[in-house]
């Protein structure tokens, strides 16, 4: 078995590597725990997110995304699982192709960091928590109507945050629609906005688990 991160942080002494043309690679991940619902999307399939250590550990390169297709595997948030798949850069977004899980436990506590924006203001700051669960405190709505998605039938659904207070000098986080599309309005303000952070488009996003987030 290998741990996330050595899929993630490609300065782990144990790190996992492609080789040159080589597109996928069996990975085993042991006593992950669950992070998201199944997220299902009609364009992208279904998706979710295991994480292996949470606050006040530091969780940098601790979460990773899971592609299931149209597979609808059977978890939950808090499950602790066993799983197999085949591990893959998408497009720059490092994640596994679901293959199949066993269960260890049910009801294992998940908690999100707590991060600013100045605190993703930076393509590498934001890498390291790619696939990770985070919440942000007190933002508003930046702007909605945001490029969403690119190619042949490009969508404008997305929106960004940052601090209520913040003055224009600090980096708005987008927030993804793909999964779950709350209605927003410029100036909305969020007592707490979490989610997990994922790569898609060549942009950073903030996936919002559901209404509770």
């Amino acid at each position: 078995s290998t741990t996330i991160a050595a899929i993630q942080d490609p300065t782990a002494i144990n790190a996992i590597r492609l080789a040159p043309g080589e597109k996928r690679l069996r990975v085993s991940l042991h006593n992950v725990v669950v992070t998201t619902p199944l997220l299902s999307s009609p364009i992208m399939g279904n998706h979710f997110f295991v994480q292996e250590a949470f606050p006040p550990a530091d969780i940098a390169y601790s979460g990773i995304q899971i592609y299931a297709g149209y597979a609808e595997p059977e978890i939950q948030p808090g499950d602790v699982i066993n799983l197999t798949g085949l591990y893959m850069e998408y497009y720059g977004l490092s994640e596994i192709q679901y293959g199949f899980h066993e269960q260890v436990a049910a009801g294992n506590p998940i908690s999100a960091l707590n991060l600013g924006t100045p605190d993703l203001a930076t393509e590498d700051a934001r890498e390291g928590y790619e696939g990770a669960l985070i919440r942000l405190s007190n933002v508003r709505v930046n702007a909605v109507g945001l490029p969403s998605r690119g190619g042949s039938t490009p969508e404008e659904k997305d929106f960004s945050i940052v601090e209520a207070s913040a003055s224009g000098s600090l980096n708005p986080l987008l927030v993804s629609t793909e999964f779950y599309n709350p209605v927003v309005a410029v100036d909305d303000v969020f007592s707490t906005f979490s989610g997990v952070l994922t790569y898609a488009w060549s942009e950073y996003r903030l996936i919002p688990r559901g209404e509770s987030d």
